[in-house]
Parts: structure tokens; C-alpha cells; sequence
């Protein structure tokens, strides 16, 4: 909370130094006048005599730019359809003295589902309400500065209870400040309690010091073209920030933006500032995102093409000591994303008004070490050794590798601006063997997940039961813009694995183990009679509404259907089991 007061208290020093008045004190020289000539004797001149004179400078005023267009820079906390957002950027009611800007978004959903591991025997019914509330300020002193500020809450219906005796009294109000340990912290098991209401956004944009830059500081949403790989995922309700410094060069026919943040920092700063970070709070240590993203302008497309780094160090174990550099805790985790986008949707990502045709393909290759050494591939006699602990240890080792790589090609045409129909097809590399040098898993930890709106083609599927992690599929997408229903929007998803061999992912790259025919080691899968490996996961049908009815309303709804495919019907039934009707 310390940090919020800090940085409003900065917004009103800016705000009341720019609008003082300078005033001086001038010095000016005040002569009597000399008498008519007449009768009287002229006297003898007078000493010339100083008089101070209040002098109040008029400042000019200052009025932001931005005001009734604002940039995307500052709505990126926010999902919004379209028309939604066209509305939030031109509006000039919440602007104060044309340089204060209030802003406040809601988004109450509630979410039911049912049966996601196709599996009746568990029981996973799943249904709640969950409210992201933000209340954001920006403010523009001067031609220079931009600072925006995003308080934002998330919570989930009822799960802040103040009692849980039985009494009516747990129904009450709390402050949801903290929860209940099943243990004291102590030195090995330090536990982070989050707070529901957090700083989203804090960030200064220092602007027109060099022709063509501004640069960003502080907690800011970060997106790069359709949000595939960093995006501000506001699909789910509490969403993406990043804590660093970006710059960002724009000219007619060249972009480009530099940016480095922290992730995860393992040191406390001191002074009851401290982290949450590190292996002896459950997370990762020091850990950091990077990257360069430019983009080259011409008249009809963009080509974009980029480079991100994600490097995570690892360290000792907290209970025992490596004795070689073959520990994984005494080495680093460096990911590196190579990759090119080539789109002819030019007005932020959306397809100009005067055309019909949209298209995109992107592309994404991973390279680097994480890490981990394995016994080394060419070593077929398996050589090992006994170490000094008299533990059996690989003679020859090898790192890991990453080896990854994305695709996706999509494609659509719009009727009389208002009907659509739209093709797609992505893969995301899987691993054939995840025991070996090779890690092959495609990771797109920080991707928005669903959306992509008006075309609703930046995921996976509406119910985020899969990623890009081994993932290919094939999907068909129809929207129509009616004139007074809202916009509806269906699509049919057919979902492979890459790899057959590999996990069944979840949507945030964490396999889901034993509910698909896979392998771990690369070998053949099955053991028993009958049993054999699939391909497709499942078949999934979405369709999604959206109504922007006035005053900054919008209403959504959805709903999917999920179908299970062969690589999870394999891993279900046994044709020579009893119970083979135990799948479903």
C-alpha cells in the first residue's frame, strides 16, 4: 500500500507544480514628471526612484493530446470488444483540466464447468463468480511526462470469509487480508500471502526527449503484435504485468521496442520490503524477460520479427549440498524465442475498412540450455561410474537443449462487413522422448490465452483446455456483425497432438499426466493387451456473443462443448478390461 500512496502523492506534485504561477519582483524606473513652464520656478530634477512592481506571469496551459484519442498504450489492463474500446478512447468526460484522466473498469463472470478430464469417475464440477475491479489514473503535466497508475482487484463470490465456526457471522464482510498457515514460516518454508487488491499498472513515460522515442518505466502491461508469445492475457480475470523499463521508437515506416524486466528477484530489499520470490518461498529465483520486437511498415502489411530471452537461475538445494556442476541446482535456465509475423491487418490488428481479405502467419523458434545434463545420446554402452557418495553416476553427460518451434496460418474473408469466415491451422511442437537432450515441449508461458477480438483467433479454444504445448489443430471461424444483436462468433476446433508421444497439456504448459496415451521415455505406449496410442485429443465447438449496448456496457457470453479424441479414449479404455465402458 506503500507504493500506491507513494505514487499518487507523485501524481498530485506533478499535477500542482504545473499548474504554479511563477511570479517576480521587477525593478522599474518611475521618473516624476517635469511641471508645465509658468509662473512658477522649475524645479530641480528628482532623483530617479526605484518602485517594485508585482509582475504574474500567465503559464500556459497545457492540454493533453490524448485527450478524446487514447493511445493503447493505456488500456492495455482492459478487455474490451472493439466498439467498446473505440468508446473508451474517444471519450472526454472523465478528463480533468485536459490532463487528469479517471478511468474504472468492472468485469463480474461467472463460469461453470464439467467433466474437463473426461473422466466421470472425478469428481470436477466446477462453478463461481469472479469480479476484476480497476480504477486507474493517467495523468499529463506536461508535453514530456505521462504517468499511469492501474489499482486493480480480483476475487472470486464468496471467498472472503471472515468466520468459519457455523455462525451466521462468517457470511459477514472481511478485509481479506491474509489467510491461515498450517505452519509458522520458518527458514525453509516461508509461505507468501497475496493480497487480492494489487498494483497492476505503475508506470512514468518520458516522451519527445529524442525524436521518435519514449521510454517506460515501472510496472507496465506489456503486448507484442497478436499477444502470441507476451500479451496481457485479460482473458483471465487477473492478468499479465511485467516490473522493468521498455523503449519504443516509431517512425512512418519503422518500429521497434527494446525492453528488460524482472520476473522474479530472490533478495529482500530490507526494511520490511521484501520479496516472494525464491526457493525458499515455493517459486523460482532471479529471474528475467527480455526481448527486442520491430516492426517494418508498408503500405498493404507489417513484417514483424523479434527476439525475446527468458533466463532463470537456479540454485543449491536448501537441504543438500551439489557436490558436481552436473546438479541442475548449480546451473542456469536460459530460453530463447526467435520468430517473424507477416499480417496485412494494419490498423491494430484489424483489418482496414476499405478491405475484405485478412490474412497472417507467424512463426516462433526456441533455442537454448535449460540447465539439465542427461547421459549423453551417443553413449550407447550406458558407461557410469561410482562417485564418492557411492552413487552410480553417468560417465558421459550432455545439456539439454531446447528445440522447439511454432506455426500459425490463419485466414479470412469478411461479406458486405459483416459476415466472416475464417480458416486456421497452428502447431506447437511436442517431445518424442523427454528423458533425452532434447526438449522439444513449445512453451508460450505468457501468451494472452483466448480472444483476439473481432476475429477471435489469437488461442486455442474458448474453454483454454489446451495451448500450443503439443499442440496442432485445425479450426473453421464464422462471425457476423448483426445490426442490432451484437456479434456472434462460432468456431469448430479439431485438437491433435504434435507429437503423439508427448503430454496432453493444460493451458498454462503443465502436462496433464495419464489422461492421454503418451510416453514419457519415448518408448511405445501400452502394456497390455489391445492398448494403443492416438493422436487426437479432442473436438471442441465454441460460440461467443458479444453486445455493446451504450454508456460503456458491454455484455458477453459463451459456451464450448468439448469432444474426446482417440489419445484420450486410449488411455481410458482397455479393450480387454472389465470395465471398458469406464470411459466418458
Amino acid at each position: 500500500m506503500e507504493k500506491i500512496i507513494i505514487l499518487l502523492y507523485f501524481f498530485l506534485v506533478l499535477v500542482l507544480a504545473s499548474q504554479e504561477k511563477q511570479t517576480e519582483i521587477v525593478e522599474t524606473t518611475k521618473k516624476e514628471p517635469f511641471p508645465e513652464i509658468g509662473t512658477k520656478p522649475i524645479p530641480e530634477s528628482p532623483k530617479d526612484t526605484v518602485v517594485p512592481k508585482i509582475v504574474t506571469e500567465k503559464s500556459e496551459s497545457y492540454s493533453s493530446p490524448n485527450k478524446g484519442k487514447l493511445p493503447n498504450e493505456f488500456i492495455r489492463s482492459m478487455l474490451l470488444s472493439p466498439e467498446h474500446q473505440a468508446a473508451v478512447k474517444k471519450s472526454e468526460r472523465l478528463w480533468l483540466n485536459d490532463i487528469f484522466r479517471v478511468g474504472f473498469h468492472m468485469r463480474p463472470r461467472f463460469d461453470y464447468s464439467q467433466n474437463l478430464d473426461f473422466d466421470k469417475r472425478t469428481e470436477d464440477v466446477r462453478s463461481f463468480g469472479t469480479q476484476n475491479s480497476q480504477v486507474w489514473f493517467l495523468v499529463e503535466p506536461t508535453e514530456n511526462i505521462s504517468v499511469k497508475v492501474t489499482i486493480q482487484d480480483v476475487r472470486v463470490f464468496g471467498g472472503a470469509q471472515s468466520r468459519k465456526d457455523g455462525q451466521l457471522g462468517y457470511l459477514g464482510l472481511s478485509n481479506s487480508a491474509g489467510t491461515e498457515l498450517s505452519s509458522p514460516p520458518g527458514p525453509n518454508n516461508t509461505t507468501s500471502v497475496k493480497n487480492n487488491t494489487d498494483l497492476r499498472e505503475g508506470f512514468i513515460q518520458l516522451k519527445n526527449l529524442i525524436n521518435g522515442f519514449e521510454f517506460y518505466v515501472g510496472r507496465q502491461v506489456l503486448s507484442f503484435g497478436d499477444s502470441r508469445y507476451i500479451g496481457g492475457r485479460n482473458d483471465g480475470q487477473t492478468g499479465n504485468s511485467f516490473d522493468g523499463a521498455r523503449s519504443k521508437f516509431t517512425s512512418k515506416y519503422f518500429n521497434s521496442e527494446l525492453f528488460s524486466t524482472v520476473l522474479a528477484e530472490e533478495t529482500n530489499a530490507g526494511l520490511g520490503n521484501n520479496t516472494s520470490s525464491g526457493q525458499r518461498k515455493g517459486t523460482v529465483n532471479d529471474t528475467y524477460l527480455s526481448g527486442i520486437y520491430n516492426t517494418l511498415k508498408a503500405s498493404e502489411f507489417l513484417f514483424d520479427f523479434y527476439l525475446f530471452s527468458l533466463n532463470r537461475k537456479w540454485e543449491q538445494s536448501l537441504t543438500t549440498v551439489p557436490k558436481t556442476t552436473k546438479d541442475r541446482t548449480r546451473q542456469k535456465d536460459d530460453l530463447y524465442t526467435a520468430g517473424f509475423r507477416l499480417t496485412n491487418r494494419t490498423e491494430n490488428n484489424i483489418l482496414p475498412k476499405n478491405k475484405a481479405w485478412d490474412w497472417t502467419i507467424e512463426s516462433m523458434w526456441q533455442f537454448g540450455f535449460n540447465g539439465e545434463r542427461v547421459k549423453a545420446g551417443w553413449d550407447t554402452l550406458n558407461q557410469t561410474y561410482t562417485d564418492a557418495e557411492q552413487k552410480i553416476q553417468n560417465r558421459y553427460t550432455e545439456k539439454v537443449q531446447y528445440d522447439a518451434r511454432y506455426l500459425i496460418l490463419q485466414t479470412g474473408y469478411t461479406f458486405y462487413e459483416r459476415f466472416r469466415v475464417g480458416v486456421q491451422f497452428n502447431e506447437g511442437t511436442g517431445d518424442q522422448n523427454r528423458s533425452d537432450s532434447k526438449a522439444a515441449t513449445f512453451d508460450a508461458s505468457f501468451a494472452t490465452r483466448s480472444g483476439g477480438f473481432p476475429y477471435f483467433d489469437s488461442g486455442n479454444g474458448l474453454a483454454n483446455a489446451t495451448f500450443w504445448s503439443n499442440s496442432k489443430s485445425k479450426s473453421i471461424h464464422l462471425m457476423w456483425n448483426t445490426e442490432k444483436a451484437g456479434r456472434w462468433i462460432f468456431v469448430a476446433w479439431d485438437v491433435q497432438k504434435s507429437n503423439p508421444n508427448d503430454a496432453w497439456y493444460t493451458s498454462g504448459g503443465s502436462p496433464n499426466s495419464g489422461l492421454s496415451s503418451e510416453n514419457f521415455s519415448g518408448s511405445r505406449f501400452g502394456s497390455k493387451l489391445g492398448e494403443k496410442i492416438g493422436k487426437r485429443v479432442f473436438y471442441e465447438y465454441d460460440i461467443v456473443w458479444q453486445y455493446y449496448w451504450k454508456d460503456y456496457v458491454s455484455f458477453w457470453a459463451g459456451a464450448s462443448v468439448l469432444v474426446a479424441g482417440d489419445s484420450v479414449k486410449n488411455a481410458r479404455v482397455n479393450p480387454v478390461a472389465s470395465d471398458i465402458y469406464q470411459f466418458s
